[in-house]
């Protein structure tokens, strides 16, 4: 009964530490990368002819972990297709803002480059010299009429100057006309006077 009992708590407490250290095994498997967990089978397994013979726990706990592999670089690689279809669409948002600020500066530009002057939008240059044409014109006929008006004045002056000597001479002809007349009406009035005394 000794032995007996002695039996079976030796191979209880086996038992137990092949399950223990299986478990313990599992544990440092589980937190090795995929690739490690590869290698650690590989060197522990046994072998049998050509062929490697696996724990069956192992292999379970292997193709668990392969497939939460993939299962998280699927997810990895959704997240990043989903992360680059935002970006795509922030950078065409972005180049769409770009080309509109783009017009809008070249509008922009363009408007203040050009005046508007007589409802024609010109140039800044053409604008210019339009401007500098029109000056150059209004200063031609200031001068034209300057010079007209010098000349016309210069003819007035000369005219009043001729008006006023014709006017002095005139005046001096009636002077001496009157004289010349008062004379005469005295010379008839002495000879009137000597033939009727």
């Amino acid at each position: 009964m000794r032995i007996s009992r002695f039996l079976i708590v030796s191979v209880l407490l086996v038992c137990s530490s092949a399950v223990f250290s299986q478990k313990k095994n599992l544990r440092e498997i589980n937190k090795l990368p995929v690739s490690e967990q590869f290698e650690y089978m590989y060197k522990k397994s046994g072998s049998y002819k050509q062929y490697k013979v696996i724990e069956k726990e192992w292999f379970f706990m292997l193709k668990k972990n392969v497939t939460d592999s993939i299962k998280s670089l699927q997810k990895q690689l959704i997240d990043s297709k989903n992360t680059i279809a935002e970006q795509s669409k922030k950078i065409d948002k972005t180049n769409s803002e770009l080309k509109s600020s783009s017009e809008e500066i070249n509008s922009l530009t363009k408007e203040k480059e050009s005046i508007s002057f007589l409802g024609i939008p010109l140039k800044k240059a053409m604008y210019n010299t339009v401007i500098f044409l029109i000056i150059a014109v209004l200063a031609a006929l200031l001068g034209l009429y300057i010079y007209r008006f010098n000349n016309s004045n210069q003819v007035t002056k000369k005219y009043k100057k001729d008006l006023q000597e014709l006017d002095n001479e005139f005046e001096e002809h009636r002077a001496k006309a009157l004289e010349r007349e008062q004379k005469a009406r005295r010379e008839l009035q002495d000879l009137l006077n000597q033939k009727g005394a």
